[in-house]
């Protein structure tokens, strides 16, 4: 489970009077999944990217836009394998 919200709760224990949760209840979770990615903490900058480049991808194909592509050069049929 990767648990990307961020929500703060009151919590009177710590020095700013609040916490930060994620919007999976975490109880309930463990018992299913196998791993589950803390918040915060959790989901670094690479989780973040992909997120939003398969996001902007979705909203692509919703107005019949192509994906955008990997960033790697496309290798043609009858071109020679990049060594």
């Amino acid at each position: 489970v990767i648990d990307v919200g961020i929500n703060s709760i009151p919590d009177d224990t710590k020095k700013t009077g609040q916490r930060l949760v994620g919007d999976v209840e975490f109880a309930a979770a463990k018992e299913r999944a196998d791993l589950i990615t803390p918040v915060p903490g959790g989901c670094g900058p690479m989780t973040i990217a992909m997120l939003i480049k398969n996001t902007l991808n979705l909203a692509r194909l919703s107005v019949d836009l192509p994906r955008l592509g990997t960033g790697k050069a496309e290798v043609g049929a009858g071109s020679p394998a990049p060594a």
